[in-house]
């Protein structure tokens, strides 16, 4: 089981919520593990008047080899029997000895259970042996009931997730509004998870936000201008900043390599001309904007790759540790283009990392041989040719590569990832047919990959 952004849940729940002390309890017993690890804490809880009740908080660590994460766990009892149950996860840290930092405040008093999360309440009314929500709470989780951020719907949510058994009707509403406060902010891939967890409740509501969030996605910022094939070729494209790319931009013509027997050689298309220049020894864009090496240093480097390059000399340069996957280009200058977070860095040896200033993107990529980078920095194509949102990478348009254009053979999508060129007006692709031709061309062997280039346009 996970949350929509992929984290896995390993008690009942992955949201951390913030901590207040359990003062309105007094303590009864406390019981602490041998290891050192757990503690078991039991305090009065009396929200049935006739019955002695109680609340046990049992606090951990789950040790690993390198790293470890705390967990707390809460019991209602009545009688020593285990009458409601929930817990939470903090954070996967490195080194050990964390907890949760902020664990759940649960406060009883006759006839009620009040449990604290990220400063929501979630309320509990306890009568003739059974829990339900209070339903005046109940009615705040409603459609413009109550406004909460995504992080409080969160909280919200992932304690209700624990309490599905008292009544899904509240959770299901949750969920709703939690979705439709992540459409608005941009977080549309969580959303979509959300609104797949629909549990039948609520139709019209879902629906409504089904067809906003399809209908944004729909809408890219950008599109393709002129569509044209440039030609079929042998396979898919390895693209830069792979080492020996072979599909890539080199002053304004975009680059194709081919292996002729035991040799390479390219030819380049100039799209001012629209043709096709002399065929010529193939080049290494990459390995001529330095050589880098890379080595795995395990925990010393939060499990991260050692990058280094070689400077005048043959002497080789730290310049920091990183994720292989996080590189969008590699500069000439014996620097590194990054992608992290949702923001664009640059490396390079004894100055380490550093965000982009204003204006100072397109400097960068005009010295590239083509990125994935889109607007400047504002956007970012995706492995599977997705446009994504660079600041708000759950932003992303789906569809947009998924048709490139169409001629005689029928329409044709990008593969994979798209290419775009240094001054960001162009992008290419390899291609495959989504949908043939009824009347495609005879006595003509139909081509398998095609090289499609357009152009970047804003969206009207």
């Amino acid at each position: 089981m996970a949350w929509p952004d992929g984290r896995a849940i390993l008690m009942l729940s992955a949201v951390v919520f913030p901590s207040l002390p359990l003062a309105a309890l007094a303590q009864e017993e406390e019981e602490k593990d041998p290891y050192g690890y757990a503690e078991t804490d039991v305090s009065s809880c009396p929200f049935d008047p006739r019955k002695r009740g109680k609340l046990k908080r049992v606090s951990d660590v789950i040790q690993g080899a390198n790293m470890s994460s705390g967990t707390e766990s809460f019991e209602l009892l009545l009688d020593d029997k285990v009458v409601l149950s929930l817990g939470q996860e903090g954070p996967v840290e490195g080194g050990g000895g964390n907890r949760v930092p902020d664990p759940y405040e649960i406060h009883c008093e006759p006839g009620r259970v009040s449990l604290h999360a990220s400063g929501e309440t979630v309320e509990l009314r306890y009568r003739s042996g059974e829990f339900s929500f209070d339903r005046a709470w109940a009615r705040t989780l409603e459609r413009g009931a109550k406004e909460r951020t995504a992080t409080a719907w969160e909280a919200v949510v992932g304690v209700l997730r624990q309490l599905e058994d008292v009544d899904q009707g509240p959770l299901e509403a949750a969920r709703l509004s939690w979705a439709e406060e992540l459409i608005r902010q941009g977080g549309w891939g969580r959303a979509q998870a959300l609104l797949d967890e629909h549990g039948g409740k609520r139709e019209k509501w879902h629906a409504a936000l089904v067809s906003s969030l399809e209908s944004l996605r729909n809408r890219p910022p950008l599109r393709m201008g002129r569509p044209r094939r440039l030609g079929s070729l042998l396979g898919e494209q390895t693209l830069p900043p792979r080492q020996e790319p072979s599909l890539f931009w080199r002053e304004g013509a975009l680059c194709v390599v081919q292996e002729v027997g035991d040799r390479k050689e390219m030819r380049c298309y100039d799209p001012r001309r629209s043709r096709w220049g002399p065929v010529e020894p193939a080049m290494d864009p990459v390995a001529a904007a330095g050589r880098w090496k890379h080595e795995y240093c395990g925990g010393p480097c939060r499990y991260q790759d050692s990058w280094s390059v070689e400077l005048d000399g043959g002497i080789w340069e730290g310049a920091g540790t990183l994720q292989e996957h996080e590189i969008v280009a590699f500069v000439p200058n014996r620097s590194l283009l990054l992608y992290r977070q949702g923001s664009f860095l640059t490396v390079q040896p004894r100055w380490g990392d550093r965000e982009l200033e204003e204006g100072e993107m397109r400097e960068i990529l005009s010295q590239t041989p083509g990125t994935q980078v889109a607007g400047g920095g504002r956007f970012l194509f995706g492995a599977d040719g997705s446009l994504v949102d660079a600041k708000v990478p759950d932003r992303r348009w789906p569809a947009f590569a998924k048709t490139v254009g169409r001629d005689a053979w029928g329409d044709w999508g990008c593969t994979g990832q798209v290419l775009v060129s240094p001054d960001q007006t162009m992008a290419a692709c390899t291609a495959v047919l989504v949908q043939e031709a009824q009347k495609p061309p005879q006595r003509q062997v139909r081509p398998h990959w095609s090289l499609w280039l357009f152009d970047l346009e804003q969206a009207r």
